[in-house]
C-alpha cells in the first residue's frame, strides 16, 4: 500500500488517539477532512491516497471497538461488586433508623417528667420577682417622700431662713433617686416634682447664680463662695461658670465695639473741638489723644471684667469638697479643689479662658481700625512703647503670674508655645520684663498671648522703623562717591594748585566726627526709648549692632583699599604718605563710635535691660577688637622696621633707619591716634631695649671705634624709646630700660672684669640678662683672643643668630649643629635652654683650649726641693698616701669665676690643686687621678649614681643624697677634705670639702641644705686635660666594708632622687652654683633674701603648674589672698614654709605688686581689695623655668591639734525643760518630776497625758477637749480663762504646759562633763564690718563658751587665710575677740565647724557690702 509508511498502525495508536475518538464532540466527518489535509495538502488527490485514508480509518474504527469490548468486560464484575455492597448499606441504615426511633419515644417520656415541675418553678419565681419591684418601687417612693419633706424643711415657704446648700445636695439626691429609680407616672411622686420640687430648684438656682454675680461685681469672695458651692453640690457648676465667662466676654464686647473705629474717632474729635475756646487752639486735640483716651477706656473696662473673673478663680481654687468629691468628678484625686475640677471639663483654667477670648476681643477691634484707617496703624506702630505702657502695669493684676493673675494648664501652655516657636531672634527667657511692671514677664502665659495675637505686628513694624533710622544715620557718614565729572574736576583743580591727588582722596575718606556722633545719638534715642520694655529693648539693641557692623564693615573696605599702597604704612619712606592720616582718622571714628557704645552701656538712673547691655557689650568689643586689628597693623609695621634696622649689627646705618621708624611711629600713629595702645607701645620699646641689648652684646669684633659708637647709640635709644612710649602715658621702666643703662659701663670692661662679673652677679648688674651677658662674654673672649662664636658653631649668620635669642627661631631644619654634641645641646624644646647651651658650650670650648694649650707647655717644672715638700706635706696630710710621682710641673691658672691658684701635674695627668677653698685657707686639693692611686688617703662618703651625673655637671652633694653605711658616716668636721664615690665603689668621682660637721646630721631622708662642696669632679676641665681615663674597678670587699641597711638605702634612693629633682630645677637658673645654693635653705634660720627666692619659685611653679595658660583663663581675677593660701602655701618647695612676714616685703600686697613691676601678673584694685587680673606665662622666666616634683605635705602647722570633724566629736545640744513652782503640785500628783529636776518636751507631754488618764478629764462628747480642774486652772489658766472656760483643747493645754516650764540647754563637749544653763544656747557672733575706710575685718566673738582656744583659732585663720590675726578682750566683758583681715567670714565658719560648732550656733552678720569669698 503506497504510503502505508506514513499510516499509523493499530498497535502505535495510543490512549491519547482513542480519547481524542471518544470525546463526545467528536465529528468524523472533519476528522476525515482534517487527516487528508494532514496528508496531501495538493489540489489534485489521487484515489489510491484516498483508498488509503479509509483503509486507516476502518483499522482505527476496529481497534476501538475491540478496545471498548475489552473495557466493559473489565468492569462488569467491579460494577457488580459495588452492588452488593449498596445492598449491605441499605440493610444497615435500616437498623440505625430503628435504634432512632426507639431513643425518641424515650427522650419524649423524659421530657413529660420534667415539664410540670419547672413550669411551677418558674411561675413561684415571676412571683417573687414581681413583690421584689414593688417592695422597690415602694421603698423608692417613701425614700422621695422623705427627701422631698427634707427639701421642705431646708427651704421653708414662710418666714424661715432657707439653706440652700443642703437643699442642692437634696435635689441632687432626688434626681438620682427618680432617674434610677422608675417613679414615673406615680401620681404622688409627678405631683410632688411638680409642685414643690422644681419650684425650689429653680429659686435655688436663682440664688446661687445672683450670690455669684453680685459677689464678683462686689469681689466678695464670701459670697462668690457660697454660690459656687451651691452650683458644686447641684452639679452645674462647670455650666455655670462657663456660662458667666460668656456673659463677661459678651458684656466686654458691647463696651468696646466700634470705640476706635475711625469715623468714630473723627467723630469724637470734631465734637471736642467745637467746645474749644482757647484762642490759640490749646484745648483742641488730634485723632492720636481721642485715640489714646479711649484706648483707656477699653482696658479700664478689660480690668474691671478680669478683676470679677479673677475673684471667681481664686474662690474656685480655695474651694474644695473632700467628702463628695470622688463622686461628683468621675474618680478624680479627693483633695482636687473647684478649680480643678472646671478646668478638667472646660479644657483651661476660668481666667486664662477670659484671657484668650477678652484678647481676641481686643484685638480684633484693633485691627479692624488699622484695616480701615492708616493713619491709626501708624499711631500705634510709632508709638509702640506707649501701647506697651497703656496694658501694663494697668492689667499687671491679671497678667502677673506671680500675683495670682492668668495661669495656664500644660495643655494649653504647649498649644500656645507651639504659636510662639516662630520667633526665632528673640526668645522667651526669664529676664525678658518690663520696667513698669516688673512682676509681669514675657514668660507669663497671658502676656504671651497678648503679645502673639495683637503686639507682634506692631512691635516687628516698630522695631523695622527704628532700624531704618539708624541705618539711615550710618548710610549718612559715608556718602556715595562723587560722580565721574567731579572727580575730573577735582583732578583738574589739584593740578592746577599743585596738590597731590591722595590728599583729596585722605579728605574725602574720613567720615565727619559729627555724623559719627550722630550715630550714637541715634543709637541712644532708639534705646532710651525701648528700654521699658526689655524684650523690645533687645531687639532694637541688635538692630543698633547691625548698623554698627555695616559701619564697621564700609570703614574696613576704605581702610583695605587706602592701604592696598604699601607706601601708607611704610615707615622707612623718606617722608610720610597724606593717607597715612586717612587710616588713623578712619581708626578714630571706629574709636568715637567704641566710647560711644561704651558710654550706653555704663549704668545710669535707669539702667537698660540685661540683654541690651550683654547685645552692647558685645558691639563694643567687637569694635575694640577691631581698633585693635588695625593699630596693630600700623604697630607692627612699625615694630618690624625697627626691629629690622635694630638686627643689623653689621650695618653701619642701624641707628639711623631705627630712629626714623622711631619717629614715624611717634609721629604719625600715636599723636593723632585717639586710642592708647599702652600695652602694645610698653612691650615694644621693652621688645627693642632688649634687642638692641642683644646686638650690643653680640657684636665682634668691638674695637674702640665701635664701643664708643654704640655707647652713643645707647642713650639715644633710650631717649626715642622714652618720647614714643610718653606720648600714650606709658612710662619706660623695667628691666629693660635698666639693662640698657647698665650695658654702657660693661662696654669699657675687660674681658677678665666680665668673667668676674658673670660670677660675682651682683645687684648692680642684675638686670642685664644672664643670656645676654654670657653672650657678651663670649663674644670679647673671642675679641681679645681666637676662639670660635656661637653663630659659628651653628649654620647661621649673625643676624639670624640674634633672632634666634630673641626668642624667634631662624632655621627650620631639625639639623642645625656641625657635630653630635653640639646637636644635642640644642635639640630641647625651650629656644633660650638651646641658646645657653651653645653659649655654655663656646665658652667652655675657649676655656679649655686655652687651658690645654697651658698644660701642654708648662711654664716651669718644679725643683726636687720643691717635689720633696710637696710629698711630705701630702704623706703628712691624707691617710696612707703612698704614690710618689717624679717630674712635676707647675702652673698658674685663674677660673672662669675668677678663682686663682696652683696645678702641679705629672707628665700625663694633674695630680695636685693648691687653690683657697670656701673655708678660706689655702690646701692642697688631689685630683681623681691622685685618688684612684691612693684610695684611701681621703676620707670617703657615698651617694647613688644618679646624683654623681649631678655633681660632674656642677652641683654640690646635698644631705639628702648620702648612702649612710651601716657603721655610720666617718666622723669629719666642717672644711674636711673628702672624696665622693658612688654607692658600692672605692674610686673617687669628686673631691670636695666639708660643709657641715658629720656630727650634725641626725637623719638622710628628708633633711635639707648641702654636705659637701665640690672643687674638683670626674669629667669636668682638670680631667679633660689628663689621661681622660675612666675610673678604675676597685671592689668595696677589698678595701672597706661599706654595707647600707636595707631601709635606709631605699629611703635614701628617694632623697637622692628628689635632690637630684631639685638641682635639676636649679642648673636652669642663673648659674648652677646660685641654684645650689638656694636650694640648700636652712630650715632653722631663714633670710629675707632667700624667703624673697622661695616665694618667687612658688608663684612660677603655680604658674607653670596649677594656673596655666589653657585652665586659667575663666577662674580670673584671682583674689590676692586666695592666691597665697590656696595655690602658693601648698606648692612651695619640698620642706620649705612660706612666710610673708619673714621676706623684705613684709606684705602680700607688697610682694605681688613687686611681681607685677617685674611683669609676672597684672593687678587690679576691685572693692578695696587687690585681685591678680592677670598672668603672663610669656615671661622670659618661665620660659627657662623647669617645675620641680610637688611634694606631699604630710606635716601640719606646728601645735595645730588634730580637729575630727566626725558627727562623735560635734558639740551636743538638748533642750530640756524645768518644772517651775506652779506646776509643782501637778506633777506631784503623778510624780512625774525626775530627780535631775530637768525633762525632755515629750516627758512633759507624757506627764500630762498622765494626770489626765488619772483624773478622767476627757469630755465625752469631744475627745479634743479636757475638762479643767483646779490643778490645771492653777498652773496653765489665767483668772479670765479659769471664769469662762470649762473645758480646753487638748494641744492647746500641751503647748501652754511647755511654754510655762523653764527652758533650759544641756552642752555637751567632746572631753568635757556636760553643763546645763538656763535658756538657749548663746550664738557665736561672726561679724564682718569695714574699718578706716574700705578695709575689711572679720570678728568672732563668744568662742569660750564652747571650749574653742581664740589664740589657736587666730594662728589657723593666720595660715588658712594668709592675713593677719589677732585676739583682743572686750571692754566690759569677760570674753574676747578674735579679729582676722579681709572677708574671711566662709573660712572662718568652716573652721569653727570643724572644731565641732553646728550651724545653727554661728550668727553671721555681713556689714561690708561685699561678696562672700
Amino acid at each position: 500500500m503506497a504510503g502505508g509508511s506514513d499510516v499509523a498502525t493499530p498497535e502505535s495508536v495510543g490512549r491519547q488517539q482513542f480519547d481524542e475518538l471518544l470525546d463526545p464532540s467528536f465529528d468524523a466527518t472533519h476528522y476525515a477532512h482534517e487527516l487528508v489535509r494532514r496528508r496531501d495538502t495538493s489540489l489534485e488527490l489521487k484515489a489510491d491516497k484516498i483508498s488509503s485514508i479509509m483503509n486507516d480509518l476502518c483499522t482505527t474504527r476496529d481497534a476501538l471497538d475491540a478496545r471498548l469490548r475489552a473495557t466493559v468486560l473489565g468492569t462488569h464484575e467491579q460494577i457488580l461488586e459495588q452492588v452488593l455492597g449498596v445492598a449491605s448499606v441499605d440493610v444497615t441504615l435500616e437498623q440505625v433508623e430503628d435504634q432512632v426511633r426507639e431513643i425518641k419515644q424515650y427522650m419524649h417520656a423524659l421530657r413529660t417528667k420534667i415539664r410540670v415541675p419547672y413550669e411551677q418553678a418558674l411561675e413561684y419565681t415571676n412571683q417573687a420577682r414581681n413583690l421584689q419591684l414593688a417592695t422597690q418601687h415602694v421603698r423608692a417612693t417613701s425614700k422621695f417622700m422623705q427627701l422631698v419633706r427634707r427639701l421642705g424643711v431646708q427651704i421653708p415657704e414662710g418666714e424661715g431662713r432657707p439653706d440652700y446648700a443642703l437643699a442642692a445636695l437634696t435635689l441632687v439626691d432626688i434626681e438620682r433617686l427618680v432617674a434610677s429609680s422608675d417613679l414615673c407616672g406615680i401620681d404622688v411622686v409627678d405631683r410632688a416634682l411638680a409642685m414643690e420640687v422644681a419650684p425650689r430648684r429653680q429659686q435655688t438656682m436663682d440664688e446661687a447664680n445672683e450670690m455669684l454675680i453680685g459677689g464678683m461685681r462686689r469681689q466678695h469672695q464670701s459670697d462668690v463662695g457660697s454660690g459656687l458651692q451651691i452650683l458644686f453640690n447641684l452639679g452645674v457648676i462647670s455650666n455655670a461658670v462657663d456660662t458667666r465667662i460668656q456673659a463677661s466676654i459678651t458684656a466686654l464686647h458691647t463696651l468696646v465695639a466700634g470705640r476706635i473705629d475711625p469715623r468714630a474717632l473723627h467723630a469724637g474729635v470734631r465734637e471736642h473741638n467745637a467746645r474749644a475756646t482757647a484762642i490759640d487752639g490749646r484745648d483742641m486735640v488730634g485723632i492720636d489723644s481721642i485715640l489714646w483716651t479711649r484706648l483707656e477706656d477699653m482696658i479700664d473696662a478689660v480690668l474691671s471684667s478680669g478683676l470679677e473673673v479673677r475673684v471667681l478663680e481664686r474662690v474656685l481654687q480655695r474651694k474644695r469638697d473632700v467628702l463628695r468629691v470622688d463622686a461628683r468628678t468621675d474618680g478624680m484625686r479627693v483633695d482636687a479643689s473647684y478649680l480643678d475640677v472646671v478646668a478638667a471639663q472646660l479644657g483651661n483654667r476660668v481666667l486664662a479662658l477670659w484671657w484668650a477670648l477678652a484678647v481676641d476681643t481686643i484685638t480684633a477691634e484693633i485691627r479692624s481700625a488699622c484695616d480701615e484707617s492708616s493713619v491709626v496703624r501708624q499711631i500705634l506702630t510709632n508709638s509702640y512703647p506707649r501701647l506697651v505702657q497703656l496694658f501694663l502695669p494697668r492689667l499687671e493684676p491679671l497678667l502677673a503670674a506671680r500675683l495670682g493673675g492668668v495661669i495656664s494648664v500644660r495643655n494649653a501652655e504647649s498649644s500656645v508655645a507651639s504659636v510662639l516657636a516662630a520667633d526665632g531672634e528673640i526668645g522667651y527667657a526669664s529676664d525678658f520684663d518690663l520696667a513698669q511692671s516688673p512682676n509681669v514677664q514675657y514668660s507669663d502665659w497671658g502676656m504671651r498671648v497678648l503679645w502673639t495675637r495683637l503686639l507682634s505686628v506692631f512691635e516687628a513694624e516698630y522695631v523695622s522703623k527704628a532700624a531704618s533710622r539708624m541705618d539711615d544715620s550710618v548710610t549718612r557718614c559715608f556718602p556715595a562717591p562723587p560722580p565721574a565729572g567731579l572727580v575730573d574736576a577735582q583732578s583738574t583743580w589739584s593740578q592746577r594748585h599743585n596738590t597731590k591727588r591722595d590728599e583729596l582722596t585722605a579728605v574725602n575718606t574720613v567720615p565727619n566726627r559729627k555724623l559719627v556722633a550722630s550715630v550714637v545719638r541715634s543709637v541712644g534715642t532708639e534705646l532710651e526709648m525701648a528700654k521699658s520694655d526689655a524684650r523690645l529693648c533687645a531687639m532694637v539693641a541688635r538692630a543698633a549692632a547691625r548698623a554698627i557692623a555695616s559701619f564697621v564693615a564700609v570703614t574696613k573696605d576704605q581702610l583695605a583699599s587706602v592701604m592696598s599702597n604699601p607706601q601708607v604704612v611704610d615707615p622707612c619712606a623718606a617722608s610720610a604718605h597724606p593717607l597715612t592720616r586717612s587710616v588713623i582718622g578712619l581708626i578714630n571714628c571706629v574709636e568715637a563710635l567704641r566710647v560711644g557704645v561704651a558710654e550706653l552701656c555704663q549704668p545710669n538712673e535707669q539702667p537698660l535691660t540685661a540683654s541690651a547691655q550683654a547685645v552692647l557689650c558685645t558691639c563694643r568689643d567687637e569694635l575694640q577688637t577691631f581698633i585693635d586689628a588695625q593699630s596693630d597693623v600700623l604697630l607692627s609695621a612699625a615694630d618690624r622696621a625697627i626691629s629690622s634696622a635694630l638686627l643689623d649689627v653689621e650695618d653701619s646705618s642701624l641707628w639711623s633707619r631705627a630712629e626714623h621708624a622711631l619717629q614715624w611711629l611717634q609721629t604719625q600713629v600715636l599723636e593723632p591716634l585717639d586710642a592708647r595702645p599702652s600695652r602694645r607701645i610698653h612691650l615694644m620699646t621693652d621688645s627693642y631695649l632688649t634687642l638692641f641689648v642683644h646686638t650690643v652684646c653680640a657684636t665682634m669684633p668691638l674695637t674702640e671705634a665701635t664701643k664708643l659708637r654704640l655707647a652713643s647709640e645707647l642713650p639715644q635709644l633710650e631717649f626715642a624709646c622714652s618720647q614714643a612710649a610718653s606720648t600714650v602715658g606709658v612710662r619706660v621702666t623695667g628691666d629693660a630700660y635698666k639693662s640698657v643703662r647698665q650695658m654702657r659701663p660693661l662696654l669699657f670692661m675687660s674681658a677678665c672684669d666680665l668673667a668676674q662679673v658673670l660670677g660675682d652677679k651682683s645687684a648692680e648688674w642684675s638686670s642685664v640678662p644672664e643670656l645676654d651677658l654670657l653672650n657678651h662674654v663670649v663674644c670679647r673672649v673671642a675679641t681679645e683672643g681666637a676662639g670660635v662664636v656661637p653663630h659659628e658653631l651653628l649654620e647661621c649668620s649673625r643676624r639670624e643668630w640674634l633672632g634666634c635669642v630673641a626668642g624667634s627661631a631662624f632655621v627650620e631644619s631639625t639639623s642645625v649643629c656641625r657635630n653630635s654634641e653640639m646637636q644635642q645641646l640644642w635639640d630641647t624644646r625651650d629656644l633660650s635652654v638651646s641658646c645657653r647651651a651653645v653659649i655654655h658650650e663656646c665658652l667652655n670650648r675657649m676655656l679649655k683650649h686655652k687651658l690645654a694649650d697651658d698644660l701642654s707647655k708648662p711654664q716651669s717644672a718644679l725643683r726636687e726641693s720643691a717635689c720633696r715638700s710637696l710629698i711630705t706635706e701630702a704623706q703628712s696630710t691624707f691617710l696612707e698616701f703612698n704614690f710618689v710621682p717624679t717630674k712635676l710641673q707647675t702652673q698658674k691658672f685663674v677660673s672662669h669665676v675668677g678663682d686663682k691658684g696652683d696645678i702641679i701635674s705629672s707628665s700625663t695627668d694633674p695630680l695636685w690643686i693648691r687653690t683657697t677653698l670656701p673655708t678660706s685657707r689655702a690646701v692642697l686639693v688631689p685630683t681623681v687621678y691622685t685618688q684612684w692611686q691612693n684610695p684611701r688617703m681621703l676620707p670617703i662618703l657615698w651617694t647613688w649614681p644618679v646624683v654623681i651625673e649631678k655633681l660632674v655637671g656642677g652641683a654640690d652633694l646635698m644631705t639628702a643624697g648620702l648612702v649612710v653605711p651601716k657603721s655610720g658616716l666617718p666622723v669629719l668636721t666642717k672644711g674636711s677634705l673628702v672624696a665622693v664615690c658612688a654607692h658600692g665603689e672605692m674610686a673617687a668621682r669628686a673631691v670636695g670639702v666639708m660643709a657641715v660637721d658629720t656630727r650634725e646630721i641626725r637623719e638622710v631622708v628628708g633633711a635639707k641644705g648641702k654636705v659637701v662642696l665640690v672643687v674638683h669632679t670626674y669629667k669636668d676641665w682638670l680631667w679633660e686635660a689628663g689621661s681622660k681615663d675612666e675610673p678604675p674597678e676597685i671592689p668595696v670587699d677589698s678595701v672597706e666594708e661599706a654595707g647600707v641597711e636595707e631601709s635606709a638605702a631605699v629611703e635614701d634612693t628617694t632623697a637622692g632622687v628628689d635632690t637630684t629633682d631639685a638641682i635639676e630645677g636649679a642648673i636652669e637658673e642663673l648659674s648652677v652654683q646660685d641654684a645650689a645654693e638656694s636650694e640648700s635653705t636652712a630650715a632653722v634660720h631663714v633670710t629675707p633674701a632667700e624667703m624673697d627666692a622661695l616665694l618667687m619659685t612658688s608663684l612660677k611653679q603655680v604658674m607653670a603648674t596649677v594656673l596655666d595658660e589653657k585652665h586659667t583663663g575663666e577662674q580670673l581675677p584671682i583674689a590676692a589672698s586666695t592666691l597665697f593660701s590656696t595655690y602658693m602655701l601648698p606648692n612651695a618647695p619640698r620642706n620649705a614654709e612660706l612666710d610673708i612676714k619673714k621676706s623684705s616685703y613684709k606684705k602680700l600686697a607688697k610682694f605681688l605688686k613687686a611681681m607685677e613691676k617685674h611683669g609676672l601678673l597684672g593687678l587690679k584694685d576691685i572693692r578695696g581689695e587687690t585681685h591678680i587680673k592677670s598672668l603672663n606665662w610669656k615671661h622670659a622666666d618661665l620660659s627657662t623655668y623647669t617645675p620641680y616634683a610637688k611634694a606631699k605635705r604630710v606635716e601640719k602647722a606646728e601645735g595645730a591639734p588634730a580637729v575630727k570633724t566626725q558627727k562623735g566629736n560635734m558639740i551636743g545640744l538638748e533642750e530640756l525643760l524645768r518644772v517651775p513652782p506652779a506646776l509643782r503640785p501637778l506633777f506631784d500628783d503623778v510624780n512625774g518630776e525626775p530627780e535631775s529636776g530637768y525633762m525632755t518636751r515629750q516627758q512633759a507631754r507624757s506627764v500630762l497625758e498622765t494626770y489626765i488618764k488619772k483624773h478622767n478629764l476627757v469630755d465625752t462628747r469631744n475627745p479634743r477637749n479636757i475638762r479643767v480642774d483646779h490643778l490645771v486652772c492653777d498652773g496653765l489658766l489665767t483668772k479670765d480663762e479659769i471664769a469662762k472656760l470649762t473645758f480646753y483643747p487638748r494641744d492647746k493645754l500641751q503647748q501652754r504646759l511647755q511654754d510655762r516650764m523653764t527652758l533650759c540647754t544641756r552642752l555637751t563637749i567632746p572631753g568635757s562633763p556636760s553643763v546645763v544653763r538656763q535658756g538657749r544656747p548663746p550664738f557665736v557672733d561672726i561679724l564682718c564690718e569695714k574699718k578706716m575706710g574700705n578695709k575689711v575685718v572679720t570678728r568672732a566673738i563668744g568662742l569660750e563658751v564652747y571650749g574653742v582656744d581664740p589664740a589657736m583659732l587666730a594662728k589657723e585663720l593666720r595660715v588658712a587665710c594668709a592675713s593677719s590675726t589677732s585676739v583682743d578682750p572686750i571692754p566690759g566683758k569677760k570674753t574676747v575677740t578674735v579679729l582676722v583681715q579681709g572677708h574671711q567670714v566662709k573660712i572662718m565658719t568652716k573652721l569653727l565647724h570643724a572644731r565641732g560648732l553646728p550651724a545653727d550656733l554661728l550668727k553671721v552678720t555681713d556689714k561690708s557690702g561685699k561678696s562672700k569669698k
